[in-house]
């Protein structure tokens, strides 16, 4: 008999070892998801702060130009945008790319978009591609959908 428990002493049981990783399991169940979601909101973010920068580009545009569209010389307001708020984050792979849809684009508005880039981290996110209208008018595009007001205002915190 004294053998027998000289030889356990020394280790674990299965059940000793099985504990701390079901702890383990449960709290990454919990706690990625959340990461993953803090993670797009930190992306939505940014791309919103380009958008902003964008809007402020176009007034000056407007204000040298007298137009949204084009520059006193015929070129389009897209050619002469900064390359760093053509995408976001500004250096790095694009996650977002600036879009100026050729009917939200007229002499006295203009509606930027930002959307997901093709097969990018963000391109299934459930807030799909955020716009900015000349008039202050914030939105969202899902799937080709405009956004109800509950979604634009989640979209947009």
């Amino acid at each position: 008999m004294k053998k027998a428990s000289a030889l356990r002493t020394g280790g674990f049981t299965l059940l000793e070892v099985m504990i701390p990783m079901i702890i383990i399991a449960v709290l990454t169940a919990i706690a990625f998801p959340s990461y993953l979601e803090h993670v797009a909101r930190t992306r939505r973010a940014d791309a919103r702060a380009q958008l902003l920068q964008a809007a402020q580009f176009m007034q000056r545009f407007y204000a040298a130009n007298d137009s949204f569209a084009m520059d006193r010389s015929g070129g389009p307001v897209l050619s002469a945008m900064p390359a760093p708020l053509k995408q976001s984050p500004q250096d790095g792979q694009a996650i977002y790319t600036l879009d100026i849809p050729a009917a939200g684009l007229t002499v006295m508005g203009y509606e930027l978009r930002m959307e997901p880039a093709a097969g990018g981290p963000m391109a299934s996110d459930k807030c799909g591609t955020l716009t900015l209208a000349s008039d202050g008018r914030r939105g969202v595009v899902i799937g080709g959908v405009q956004g109800n007001a509950a979604t634009v205002e989640r979209c947009w915190k």
